[in-house]
């Protein structure tokens, strides 16, 4: 074989396909099922990647003068020592409403995020949905500006649910396994990924503001809070810089990806974990790993 002629096969072969290419590919494997039931197959044809951050532990206290908007009363880090425990083992309810508080936030909350495929809603996402208002009481300032956030023990009873309604996909517990990787956690990030590229074009199209393609209002960091109470006693926390070029793949999965760049066609998920105790230092913790997403 001509060598000219080799290195444009090989890169053919490792230019990504379309959804619909890969549906056709994989035939055998029925890929098209409801998002909560994506499997590690799913991450691994899309390009989706888990990185390890480790474990964040309390920063040390700024040189120099505190800031006066920083300081704690004892009243106050008592109230943040008791809403940490309550996060940590309170209920779904009781748990999010702790984290709210934690993070001094006016928010706008929901049950459930929607999934776009086709250029059309296909799915709700069962999660807490927490989109964060600009207010003059905001005691922290974030890099985001929505995250969504899970109790890994619903997972399970979700998608008995789906499976429920769908009896052709086999319901294969390794196939979500481990947990820290679960390729749901993939799937809330993209729907954040989604409505934050919509909100955008929205306020753009509002503003008759054209962005000249220019790729970097359209990304941004995405941030996904996971507990799992009933295995360790830590906060996930799963971010994710997802591109407007990956996005385009579920908005029109018929089209082939153009272009070049490995990373606009996949995605990487870094997951750092934030152990909840000593209570009296959590918020800390929680406030410093959320401020250095970006």
């Amino acid at each position: 074989m001509d060598p000219a002629t080799a290195g444009v096969t090989e890169t053919k072969r490792q230019r990504p396909l379309s959804i619909f290419q890969l549906l056709r590919a994989y035939p055998r494997e029925r890929l098209y099922v409801h998002p909560i039931l994506w499997t590690q197959l799913h991450l691994k044809l899309l390009g989706c990647e888990f990185a390890d951050g480790g474990i964040f532990s309390t920063p040390p206290p700024p040189p120099g003068e505190p800031n006066n908007n920083n300081v704690r009363t004892a009243a106050e880090r008592q109230t943040d020592t008791n809403q940490a425990r309550f996060f940590a083992k309170g209920k779904s309810d009781c748990k999010w409403r702790s984290l709210v508080r934690l993070m001094g936030q006016e928010v706008f909350q929901k049950d459930k995020i929607t999934f776009r495929y086709d250029s059309k809603i296909v799915a709700n996402l069962p999660c807490k949905f927490l989109e964060l208002k600009s207010s003059p009481r905001r005691t922290t300032l974030l890099p985001v500006s929505q995250l969504a956030c899970l109790d890994l023990s619903h997972l399970e009873r979700y998608r008995k649910i789906k499976k429920g309604r769908r009896r052709l996909y086999a319901f294969r517990p390794r196939d979500y396994s481990p947990l820290k990787e679960d390729p749901y956690m993939a799937v809330l990030l993209i729907a954040l990924a989604q409505r934050a590229l919509a909100a955008h074009q929205n306020k753009n199209r509002d503003d008759n503001v054209d962005d000249g393609g220019d790729d970097s209002n359209g990304d941004g960091t995405q941030m996904l809070l996971v507990t799992n109470p009933r295995v360790d006693k830590y906060l996930h926390v799963y971010t994710s810089n997802i591109s407007k070029e990956f996005l385009a793949r579920f908005e029109w999965p018929k089209l082939s990806p153009t272009g070049d760049g490995e990373r606009k066609f996949g995605m990487v998920i870094l997951h750092r974990r934030v152990e909840f105790e000593p209570y009296d230092t959590f918020r800390e913790r929680f406030i410093a790993v959320l401020q250095g997403t970006t």
